[in-house]
C-alpha cells in the first residue's frame, strides 16, 4: 500500500506540473498564466498581465465550437492533453494539443509578450489549428478576454479610431490605456463581466454563441470582450487565429511580424549555425539571434532587400545582396550572438520585408569561413 501512495503521489506531482502557471517576461513586462481551464465546460484559463508593476488582466483564454456542438468549449489540460514549454529567453510559451479532445484536430497557441516602454507592453498571440481529419473542419473560434486596467473593474471602452472595426481601446477612471485587437474576425462583442464568457458556455438557442457586434460605446463598468471567428479547414491543412493585449501602447501596424528562413546554411566547427526567428514587432526591442557558432568570433550580417541563393565558392552560399552590413557581439561560450534591435513605432514599418545573413570566421569550417541561412525580417504587429 505504500508503494501504491508513493507512486501515485509522483504520478499526480508530475501531472500537477505538467499543468502548472507559467509566465513569460520581457523587461518590465511579464504574462502569466495561473491557472488553465481543466475540462471543456469550464470557464477557467485566468492570466495576469503585468507592467511597470501593475496587472491589468483577469482572464485571457481560447475556445472553440465544431459543427455540430451547440455550445462553446474551453481548450483544457483533460486527460493530460496540453503540453507547455517557454522559449530559451522565456520571452514566448507555446501551448500545444495533439488532439483536441480526441476530435480530430491539433492546436497550437503561442504568446510571445514585448516591452514597448516603461509602463507599455503587448501580448501577441497566435493559435493554429490543423486538420488532421479527412473531411474539411467547420470551426467556430472564441478569443474571450477580461480586462482589469490599472487593477480596476472601473472601465471604459471605444472603438479604435485607427483600425477596423471590433479593435478597440480600454481605458480606466485615471486614463491608463489599453488595447483589444484581432485580426481577420467575422465577430466581436464587448459586455460587462460575465455576460459575454457565459453565452459562450451555454450557447444561445440551441447553437453555439455568435457575438453581435455591440457593446461600443462600454462603461463605465466591468469590461470583458470576444473577438469570434468562423472558418472551414481542408484536411491536412492549417489557419491561425491572432489577437493581441496592449498595455499604454497602441499597436502601430494591422500587419504580421513574422521571421522565416531560406538559401542554405554553411556548416562550421559546431554544425551549421541558425538564426533564433523572433519576429520585429513594430515598437519592441527585438533579438537578434544566431545559435551554433565558434565562440569568441564575431558574426557580420548582411542586410539587404532581395532574396538571392548565389554560390560564392569556396565560401559558400550568398543569401542577399547587402546594401550594408554590421557586427553583432562576439559567440559566447554557448555559442550564441545576440543583438538587440530596437524596431521604430512607425506604422509605415508594417509589412516591410528586410533579408539578413550572419557570416563568421571559424577554422573548422570549409575555407575557415561559417554561415547562416538567410532570414527573412516582415515588420508587423501581430504574431504569427
Amino acid at each position: 500500500m505504500q508503494r501504491f501512495l508513493s507512486v501515485a503521489v509522483a504520478s499526480l506531482s508530475a501531472a500537477l506540473a505538467a499543468q502548472s502557471s507559467v509566465t513569460i517576461t520581457d523587461g518590465n513586462a511579464s504574462f502569466s498564466y495561473t491557472s488553465y481551464a481543466p475540462a471543456p465546460s469550464n470557464t477557467g484559463g485566468f492570466a495576469n498581465f503585468t507592467v511597470g508593476g501593475t496587472d491589468h488582466l483577469y482572464q485571457s483564454w481560447w475556445c472553440y465550437a465544431v459543427q455540430g456542438d451547440t455550445v462553446g468549449s474551453a481548450f483544457n489540460t483533460s486527460n493530460g492533453q496540453m503540453t507547455v514549454l517557454t522559449s530559451a529567453d522565456n520571452r514566448s510559451v507555446t501551448l500545444q494539443w495533439i488532439d483536441v479532445d480526441a476530435r480530430g484536430f491539433s492546436a497550437l497557441l503561442t504568446n510571445t509578450v514585448y516591452s514597448t516602454g516603461a509602463t507599455s507592453a503587448v501580448s501577441a498571440q497566435s493559435l493554429t489549428i490543423v486538420n488532421n481529419g479527412a473531411s474539411p473542419l467547420a470551426i467556430q473560434i472564441y478569443k474571450y478576454i477580461d480586462l482589469d486596467v490599472a487593477a480596476t473593474t472601473a472601465n471604459m471602452a471605444t472603438q479604435a479610431p485607427t483600425w477596423p472595426a471590433g479593435n478597440h481601446m480600454i481605458q480606466d477612471s485615471l486614463g491608463t490605456q489599453a488595447w483589444a485587437m484581432a485580426d481577420g474576425f467575422s465577430n466581436f462583442e464587448v459586455a460587462t463581466y460575465p455576460n459575454v464568457r457565459s453565452r459562450i458556455f451555454s450557447g444561445v438557442g440551441g447553437q453555439p454563441f455568435v457575438p453581435g457586434n455591440i457593446g461600443l460605446p462600454f462603461g463605465t463598468a466591468d469590461y470583458t470582450s470576444c473577438f469570434y471567428w468562423v472558418a472551414t479547414i481542408p484536411p491536412n491543412s492549417a489557419q491561425t487565429f491572432r489577437a493581441m493585449i496592449a498595455i499604454g501602447h497602441e499597436p502601430a501596424s494591422q500587419r504580421i511580424a513574422d521571421a522565416t528562413t531560406y538559401c542554405v546554411g554553411k556548416a562550421g566547427t559546431n554544425g551549421v549555425p541558425v538564426w533564433v526567428r523572433n519576429a520585429p514587432f513594430i515598437g519592441a526591442t527585438v533579438p537578434l539571434r544566431v545559435d551554433n557558432g565558434f565562440t569568441g568570433s564575431a558574426p557580420i550580417v548582411f542586410l539587404g532587400v532581395t532574396q538571392t541563393a548565389t554560390p560564392v565558392n569556396p565560401f559558400g552560399t550568398l543569401c542577399t545582396v547587402p546594401v550594408t552590413t554590421f557586427t553583432m557581439p562576439p559567440f559566447d561560450a554557448a555559442r550564441t550572438s545576440t543583438l538587440p534591435i530596437p524596431i521604430p513605432n512607425q506604422p509605415s514599418f508594417g509589412g516591410v520585408s528586410l533579408y539578413l545573413q550572419a557570416v563568421f570566421a571559424d577554422p573548422g569550417a570549409a575555407a575557415s569561413v561559417a554561415h547562416t541561412d538567410g532570414l527573412t525580417w516582415t515588420f508587423g504587429s501581430f504574431a504569427n
